[in-house]
């Protein structure tokens, strides 16, 4: 065992631990939250060996992004389930899949450029759960937060940190994949600002799915159907930037993705428990 996968042993043992006390003690979310990102960024400096320089921290702080927006999202997700054997599988296939993510930023960053072709389908494949987890969370704050008169105001929150999340996240994988960043600028900023403007509709209903029951409690035990939705045409747009960047797309493979993104999301219009806001 090298002593790479030692230190992402030991990373995943702390955030193990966090997560017991995320399900166990939720009330105390601020200092949960607080002790995930230490731990990540004392890891992140000894994994990565980035050295106390400002350049340098500047440099390698791409490898933040995605552990601590998945780790934040995940925490916030797991909260929201009632049963505690949920919770404790949830959080175990979370470390696992923390363990897989720690090991390939390390090969891309090894590399610099591309990294393998697994490290590379893990890495997209967790960023977009963390699409996921943290679109879901924040629309479980607005659900919250919109019952006072501060309904305006959690609107823009809520706009712009999808506009955040998307735009850091395709930033991430478009420089993982070893493309110009200048060349994704301008196709991120479109990406977050289609995510920004799909997250402010979403929010003109309360909608979640599945729904388990018609009590009010019950319809709102799912999950956010904008956080799928929004996942799904990240997935989409990532797909069509990427392939436009790498020169690949084509017209039969814009058709196959325009085909996946609408059968999935007329699946969840079609099939949600929907109930406007009055």
């Amino acid at each position: 065992m090298n002593e790479s996968y030692k230190k992402s042993l030991l990373f995943c043992f702390f955030l193990s631990v966090i997560y017991v006390t995320v399900f166990s003690y939720p009330s105390f979310f601020i200092w949960e939250f607080g002790s995930l990102a230490f731990i990540t960024i004392v890891f992140w400096f000894s994994y990565f060996g980035v050295k106390p320089k400002l350049n340098e921290i500047f440099e390698n702080s791409k490898f933040l992004i995605i552990p601590i927006l998945f780790n934040l999202g995940a925490m916030l997700f797991i909260s929201t389930f009632f049963q505690s054997y949920v919770r404790a599988l949830f959080s175990f296939a979370i470390i696992i899949a923390n363990l897989y993510l720690t090991v390939a930023l390390k090969k891309i960053y090894n590399l610099r450029e591309k990294a393998a072709i697994f490290q590379r389908n893990v890495v997209i494949s967790i960023s977009f759960l963390s699409i996921f987890f943290s679109t879901a969370a924040l629309f479980r704050f607005y659900v919250q937060i919109s019952i006072t008169q501060l309904s305006l105001i959690s609107n823009l929150l809520v706009t712009i940190a999808v506009f955040a999340v998307f735009y850091l996240v395709s930033y991430f994988l478009g420089w993982q994949s070893g493309t110009d960043l200048k060349k994704f600028y301008p196709y991120n900023l479109v990406n977050a600002l289609i995510g920004a403007e799909f997250a402010w509709v979403g929010m003109f209903w309360v909608v979640n799915y599945p729904t388990f029951g018609n009590t009010g409690k019950m319809s709102l035990g799912g999950v956010p159907l904008p956080a799928v939705a929004l996942t799904i045409i990240f997935y989409f747009l990532w797909g069509i930037i990427s392939q436009k960047v790498e020169k690949n797309l084509t017209r039969q493979v814009l058709t196959e993705y325009f085909l996946i993104t609408m059968i999935f999301l007329l699946a969840l219009i079609v099939t949600a428990h929907w109930l406007p806001i009055s």
